[in-house]
């Protein structure tokens, strides 16, 4: 971690990135995340340095510093609305970071377009699976890394709600998901019921890793 924070300081980002991720590596540790999205931002890989900034945040969500680079990040990626709401979510935090920050504020604040394209935020890392309701006014999502199975209202924008789970399958209309061969009502997390009885692997001791809802959602 030091020998990174000497090559930062000397600008060899490539190198001072590589020291930053072994020392994360395994960690929860907000300020080893926050020195990797750092050196993203310096190298303009900018959905990398998002992501690194995530966890920084997500680790500790009173690391201001990291809060406020993910609002400079969310101001290159287009992204205004998240600039806005990081931005002044920073200055909640620490009002002293006015004078740093208030332009990128006020520049992504002019930049805001109602009703334009927006990033829903709310996990960290990746997502593998979304689906929206039969009705179009609802996303869930689950997250990889997060492990969060999360319910967008995507007027707002807004996570409405969120539970953990190891899902392997998400219905079509995301109103059902399978986690341990059990059937679950995805906004209750409330078992309907167990699909152990048709497991024919169940003498090879594991379980399948990978499922799949018919179109229909009967099968």
């Amino acid at each position: 971690y030091r020998e990174g924070l000497d090559l930062y300081a000397k600008k060899d980002y490539p190198a001072a990135l590589r020291e930053f991720q072994h020392a994360a590596f395994g960690k929860e540790d907000s300020s080893y995340w926050y020195c990797c999205g750092l050196c993203q931002y310096a190298l303009k890989k900018y959905e990398s340095a998002l992501s690194d900034f995530d966890y920084a945040c997500f680790f500790n969500p009173s690391n201001t510093d990291a809060r406020i680079m993910r609002g400079y990040t969310y101001f290159l990626l287009e992204d205004y609305a998240g600039a806005v709401e990081e931005l002044e979510e920073a200055l909640r935090q620490k009002p002293s970071a006015k004078e740093k920050v208030q332009a990128t504020l006020d520049g992504a604040r002019k930049k805001l377009v109602p009703g334009g394209p927006r990033r829903l935020r709310g996990h960290f890392g990746s997502v593998d699976m979304l689906a929206f309701s039969r009705d179009g006014r609802t996303l869930r999502s689950k997250g990889i890394e997060d492990t969060v199975l999360a319910t967008w209202d995507l007027e707002s924008g807004k996570m409405s709600a969120s539970s953990r789970d190891v899902l392997v399958a998400l219905s079509r209309d995301g109103s059902m998901y399978v986690s341990l061969m059990k059937l679950k009502d995805a906004m209750s997390g409330r078992e309907i019921r167990s699909l152990e009885a048709g497991w024919t692997g169940r003498e090879y001791d594991h379980r399948p890793s990978t499922m799949a809802f018919s179109p229909d959602g009967r099968f």
